[in-house]
């Protein structure tokens, strides 16, 4: 660079920035040192840069290390033979570790050690945190037909169920329904009870202390041949996908699952068909639950509630069991029991689960369980109600 408006002699302090005076040209020009380049790069900076959050430009913050790694290149290539330096795939090389070394690297060492207890390269760290992760992508798109898999036990069971006969030891004889249909008067009947099961209600989906779902309603009652049609429509509650939906089973417009519109209750009756006969409710998801460290902690689902003929699901740190099927050829009939809530835990990428199915007839569905930041777990089926039709003939 020359200066032609200043004098020759002029003192080499009082040139302008990167100026220098011959006698420093020889010096300057054989040094290529990586301090050289650190130095010239700093003073490019203006002193305002050394009082932010990216520190001095010659110093070791984020703003030293792009200076240093930059000056660490330039001075690798300025020393390197030119011969050996024909385009940008011969500056790697040379870049004297730039990527290997970058701070970033450092940075998420010590963020997921703290984060994911990993703390063995950040490469190994990430892969560390993520194994098995991914699967959750997968689980919030199956978690749906998991939980409809789940509640097929049940409606295999009404499926099986449906038409059976069985003659009661008080007297009539019992055929259970689990489809829609008509039943017809025979000209000999004297009296016909009637046992609705509605279906259960799901549980709450992904949530902390989640309901589970309530069982079907129950009732019985009697009604004489006279008061009866000569046919009547019935409906069985499938089971309800909705936590704050009934599913009724109604015997045409006489009565239905969640009311007695008609009839007349008979409790010596309600003793002989069984005492306990409601179906279970679904258990509740886990909940918040901290340690000493105030680290979230699995919390287990709870169990579906159990009546005297099914076992209700068992809760857990998995997903919960669906309930257990009752048994409808036997003297007695009994509702099945709900099943059990999922597993939760207030962190991030937790393990969560979905509740468990209902049992057939009218189980309620388990909570399904979440973690801090995933809530796609769905709540467990409630399982389907029936119908129960008691005739009381003439003798014959």
């Amino acid at each position: 660079m020359t200066t032609p408006n200043l004098p020759w002699n002029t003192d080499p302090a009082d040139l302008p920035q990167g100026v220098i005076a011959p006698s420093q040209a020889g010096t300057a020009l054989q040094d290529q040192t990586q301090g050289k380049y650190t130095a010239e790069m700093a003073s490019r900076f203006p002193d305002i840069a050394s009082n932010t959050l990216a520190g001095s430009p010659s110093g070791g913050g984020p703003l030293g290390f792009v200076t240093q790694k930059a000056s660490q290149i330039v001075s690798n290539i300025a020393n390197a033979d030119p011969a050996t330096i024909n385009g940008p795939n011969d500056i790697v090389a040379r870049a004297g570790g730039f990527f290997g070394g970058l701070p970033i690297t450092n940075l998420l060492d010590v963020l997921f050690s703290a984060f994911g207890g990993i703390g063995t390269g950040p490469f190994a760290a990430i892969a560390g945190l993520f194994a098995g992760k991914w699967s959750l992508v997968d689980n919030a798109k199956n978690a749906a037909d998991a939980a409809a898999a789940d509640a097929q036990s049940a409606k295999t069971a009404a499926q099986q169920a449906n038409n059976k006969v069985t003659a009661l030891l008080q007297g009539g004889t019992r055929t259970v329904y689990t489809s829609n249909g008509t039943w017809t008067k025979s000209s000999d009947l004297i009296k016909l009870g009637v046992l609705l099961y509605g279906g259960g209600r799901r549980g709450a989906n992904a949530s902390f202390n989640g309901q589970g779902g309530f069982g079907g309603g129950v009732v019985y009652a009697e009604f004489t041949a006279d008061v009866l049609p000569a046919s009547v429509d019935y409906t069985i509650g499938a089971g309800s996908s909705d936590p704050n939906t009934v599913s009724k089973t109604s015997f045409g417009t006489i009565i239905d699952s969640g009311s007695t519109n008609g009839g007349q209750l008979s409790n010596s009756t309600l003793l002989a068909l069984a005492s306990g006969i409601f179906p279970g409710n679904g258990g509740n998801s886990g909940g918040q639950v901290y340690n000493s460290n105030g680290t979230g902690i699995a919390d287990p689902g709870k169990p579906g509630g159990s009546t005297n003929l099914a076992n209700g699901g068992a809760g857990g740190t998995g997903a919960g069991g669906a309930g257990g099927n009752a048994p409808v050829t036997g003297q007695y009939l009994a509702g099945g029991g709900g099943g059990g809530g999922g597993v939760s835990q207030d962190n991030l990428f937790a393990s969560m689960a979905n509740g468990g199915a209902g049992g057939f007839p009218g189980g309620g569905g388990g909570a399904a369980g979440r973690n801090r930041n995933e809530t796609y777990t769905v709540g467990g089926y409630g399982a389907p109600g029936l119908i129960a039709l008691i005739e009381f003939k003439a003798a014959s």
